[in-house]
């Protein structure tokens, strides 16, 4: 047979073997015309010595060999003729254990002359397509290809249709101990629970680990935190003294403060005195920083109402929009800055409001301050 041929074969047993036992005329078709279906001796075929597989589900296999006992074997397996004696299985294992299971003699097979490395691809393909399939049993799969045919990762990764790292996080499930491989082939723990247990440095733990995970039911979300913590484990932390908080007035004053510098700015309290630390960060950054404070000041000596239409200063006697609940509305100017203080001049209260809040309540300046008045 040439290559080209065989490789036409191949092609047409792995679609074979993938197919539902109801589509026999469809697998029949692919048979060639130089290929006969030939009632073969189930005790001359072998196992395929490269199938990955362990275990199969025994309840399916049962009501399979039913229906090979009362219907017989409607999709033939593929086999090849053995180099000793009798014939290796190619593919369909799970007809052929089950026509054991009912007791067959023989069994429908199509004989194709298949080489070593085509009989692990269709095995290990065979297996791969398989919804059912076991963590470990993919892991395996991906680990007799490599060995067999000599192949890296990357390469069993392209023949497969999978990424790289796809396999390589498969193939790392087979470095668990033993007993943890039998927890994730029982189903009791997952493929996920398997990977995340690796990530423990100290291998030793993780055998009791994963029982601990069986036994408490844990997540693999709670598995990753418990490995995290035993990776990890918290240091005893010194409680420092907790620094006070800063109050929103505090905060906000430093944010205008850095906004109007551009230059970071602390304010620190002590009790009811504090200081305001300004950053520089060379001698010409000083200079600006002095320069901003200096027209600062200047621009603040003197406000200008624009809704008004007039300009005020520090000791200025102005009319408020509304009267004081004493009935005087006459304020005098106290303080200047982001924040004005007024003072009422009959009952003393004095009152504190953002600048654009006072420009906004004042009507007009009734008395200019003089430097006699101030």
């Amino acid at each position: 047979m040439s290559k080209n041929q065989k490789g036409k074969g191949l092609g047409r047993g792995i679609d074979a073997l993938f197919m539902n036992d109801l589509d026999t005329i469809d697998a029949l078709e692919q048979v060639q015309d130089s290929e006969q279906i030939q009632q073969i001796a189930v005790s001359e075929i072998r196992p395929n010595p490269y199938q990955p597989r362990k275990e199969f589900d025994e309840e399916g296999l049962a009501e399979l060999a039913e229906s090979i006992r009362q219907n017989g074997v409607f999709q033939p397996i593929i086999v090849r003729k053995s180099k000793i004696k009798g014939y290796e299985l190619v593919a369909g294992e799970r007809r052929l254990r089950a026509s054991k299971l009912a007791e067959k003699e023989t069994i429908p097979a199509i004989v194709r002359d298949y080489s070593e490395e085509t009989m692990i691809q269709i095995a290990v393909v065979e297996n791969l397509q398989r919804e059912n399939l076991k963590p470990l049993d993919e892991a395996m799969a991906y680990r007799t290809l490599m060995d067999s045919l000599k192949l890296k990762q990357e390469e069993v990764a392209n023949r497969v249709g999978k990424s790289r790292s796809y396999v390589a996080n498969f193939l790392r499930l087979l470095t668990l101990p033993v007993p943890v491989q039998e927890l994730v082939q029982s189903g009791e723990l997952s493929a996920g629970h398997a990977r995340t247990l690796l990530g423990l440095k100290d291998q030793t733990k993780i055998l009791p680990v994963a029982k601990k995970a069986v036994k408490e039911g844990l997540t693999v979300r709670a598995l990753e935190q418990l490995v995290q913590s035993i990776n990890e484990p918290a240091k005893k932390v010194v409680k420092k003294a907790a620094k006070p908080k800063k109050s929103m007035y505090i905060v906000e004053s430093e944010e205008r403060l850095m906004d109007k510098f551009g230059t970071s700015v602390q304010i620190v309290e002590k009790g009811e005195r504090g200081k305001i630390e300004i950053e520089y960060l060379s001698q010409k950054d000083l200079t600006r920083i002095f320069r901003s404070i200096r027209n600062r000041i200047r621009r603040l000596k003197k406000g200008v109402c624009m809704k008004a239409g007039t300009t005020y200063q520090l000791h200025d006697h102005v009319e408020m929009k509304k009267p004081h609940a004493c009935q005087t509305n006459s304020w005098e100017i106290i303080r200047m800055g982001m924040d004005i203080r007024i003072k009422c001049d009959h009952c003393g209260q004095m009152v504190l409001m953002p600048r654009r809040e006072f420009e906004k309540k004042m009507k007009k300046v009734t008395v200019v301050a003089t430097e006699e008045n101030k």
